[in-house]
């Protein structure tokens, strides 16, 4: 199944919706009616991942909500738009949204690639970055801004393909690794090679 997450932007109480947050779960589907759940899958088990679907990651994570009756207790995610009339029909709120700020830092750079929609983020150490920031674009990540609200930490899905090159400089050589846009797999420039091909299809 899967919820509608999103996060505040600045001080306005405006929230932005980052994706569709994906995960097992096995309550009834009155309560997931309720909940905002809707399947993670077009066409059922065998089908296809819907877009903008995260599986997974440090952060964003969608708030969660807990139900207790006499008979049972029931706790699961709850999509942004719906949290309002969950806690009017009974729900209790037991963890907020969680996100992180993009912020920028001396010692490493905050990149992105776009992947299935989603804005896919990692560190990546400042004196690396330095040293294949002429290939971004070739690459495909960019430097996140602290308007790029929307980001998404450690997603095991969608997670992009890694690729990696061995330069030579005055230190010697160097084998760096980043993470790439699939798009620009078979574009890349002589001397990267594909460490691992990520996982970002629709099954």
């Amino acid at each position: 199944m899967s919820v509608k997450m999103g996060i505040p932007i600045g001080s306005s109480g405006v929230i932005k919706q980052v994706g569709n947050y994906g995960f097992m779960t096995n309550i009834d589907m009155a309560e997931a009616s309720a909940l905002g759940q809707a399947p993670g899958r077009t066409g059922g088990v065998a089908g296809s991942y819907i877009q903008n679907l995260i599986i997974g990651g440090d952060a964003p994570r969608p708030a969660r909500v807990t139900k207790k009756t006499v008979e049972y207790s029931v706790t699961s995610y709850v999509g942004y738009d719906k949290i309002a009339q969950a806690l009017a029909s009974g729900w209790k709120q037991s963890a907020k949204v969680q996100f992180r700020a993009a912020r920028q830092s001396k010692l490493s750079k905050l990149v992105f690639v776009t992947i299935r929609g989603v804005k896919y983020a990692w560190r990546m150490r400042a004196e690396q970055y330095n040293k294949i920031k002429g290939f971004a674009s070739n690459i495909g990540f960019k430097e996140a801004s602290q308007n790029d609200a929307d980001l998404v930490y450690g997603a095991t899905f969608p997670k992009p393909p890694k690729i990696g090159i061995t330069i030579t400089g005055e230190g010697g050589m160097d084998n760096l690794s980043t993470f790439c846009d699939p798009t620009k797999i078979d574009d890349l420039k002589e001397g990267w090679v594909l460490l691992d091909p990520g996982n970002y299809g629709n099954s």
